[in-house]
């Protein structure tokens, strides 16, 4: 365990980087200044990095915050936060040299900032893609609602205008709320951003996928994006691309006033096959929970016979012990399963999905 402490005030760690050597850059906040640290593979502050093992930057008068980093191949360091100008929030980008230094080739002095719209900015991920080119993704508020923002920089920092002509995309899944907090750059160039979108208050895992150009990949959800509804409350805040370009999301998701873990896989290619009209809207009671030899779901106010709703059952280990696809929907029904005999006692994951919707429940058989 590390304990550092940067000022005698508040000081916060958002994410983390390796470098290739194995030292370990932190990027947070030390009272109102955007801060990044070193720490060796041994866990001890790394000396030679900035001032005793601490850079701090003040981007603009107000607070200051960095919310991710990266190292670059050739070990430069970028990171990505907000200044504030005691106004709002901007976009911040700052890139360092391997030793802690400003780079003074990228930006002003090492620094870029954009106000993108009339209020809050808050740049919340990076991604580098190979030709040194670097996606931003974040959220930005305008006067109603907040919005995914994307923006593409030039290795120096000047905005990318062959990305969308302006080099950037702001675009919203709804009418309300929606936030970014991750980017990743898929293998061939495309580009996938996941966060959250409130509609009529329920909040859902948002995700979208665009061309290297900036335009949504049309082959992907619905029109380049994709929601789903996997507890009553749904917040993501990390993503990642495996290898065989299959999306890792993970967050936490509220069900009946419980929190959990959610950790989700999804396939790289994905298709809309149902109406706007979800079982996500539906309310669904399970019950007896805890459960002996069986338990019941109720579905109410649900009428979708056209596609089918399946329920599985996972372990622990997230391996499927139950499968089952229910039939006969009326606008009111009860559906009654068995737990088989090779059930073991335990807390399980119950999901339900039907076309674009997945609603998710704990379950404890006994």
């Amino acid at each position: 365990k590390v304990v550092a402490t940067p000022s005698l005030f508040t000081d916060v760690i958002y994410e983390i980087a390796l470098q290739p050597d194995g030292k370990i850059i932190a990027a947070g906040y030390s009272n109102t200044l955007f801060t990044l640290m070193r720490f060796s593979t041994s866990g001890n502050i790394d000396s030679s990095f900035g001032n005793s093992g601490i850079v701090k930057t003040q981007i603009d008068s107000g607070y200051n915050k960095a919310f991710c980093v990266v190292v670059q191949p050739d070990g430069k360091i970028i990171a990505g936060g907000i200044g504030n100008n005691n106004h709002d929030n901007e976009f911040a980008l700052l890139r360092f040299l391997e030793n802690g230094l400003p780079d003074s080739s990228f930006g002003s002095f090492g620094i870029v900032t954009n106000d993108i719209d009339t209020a809050d900015d808050f740049l919340n991920d990076i991604a580098l893609q190979p030709d040194g080119k670097i996606i931003a993704a974040g959220t930005t508020r305008n006067s109603m609602n907040t919005d995914f923002v994307i923006r593409r920089y030039c290795a120096d920092g000047s905005t990318d205008s062959s990305f969308n002509y302006t080099g950037e995309l702001i675009f919203s899944f709804g009418n309300d709320d929606d936030e970014c907090y991750s980017v990743s750059v898929l293998t061939g160039g495309k580009i996938m951003v996941a966060g959250s979108s409130i509609n009529s208050n329920i909040r859902r895992f948002a995700i979208a996928r665009l061309n290297s150009t900036g335009s949504f990949d049309l082959n992907f959800g619905a029109s380049g994006k994709f929601t789903f509804l996997v507890g009553d409350l749904d917040y993501s805040y990390c993503s990642l691309m495996q290898p065989d370009n299959k999306i890792l999301i993970s967050g936490f998701a509220i069900t009946n006033g419980a929190t959990d873990f959610t950790l989700l896989r999804l396939n790289t290619e994905l298709t809309m096959n149902a109406t706007s009209e979800s079982i996500s809207a539906a309310q669904i009671i399970v019950f007896p929970n805890p459960a002996s030899g069986a338990f019941s779901i109720y579905i109410k106010e649900f009428n979708r016979a056209k596609y089918p709703v399946q329920l599985k059952l996972y372990d622990l280990s997230a391996r499927i012990i139950y499968s089952s696809v229910l039939t006969e929907l009326n606008t009111t029904s009860t559906f009654h399963f068995e737990i088989p005999d090779a059930v073991a006692p335990g807390y399980y994951s119950a999901f339900i999905s039907s076309g674009d919707a997945i609603k998710y429940f704990p379950i404890v058989i006994y």
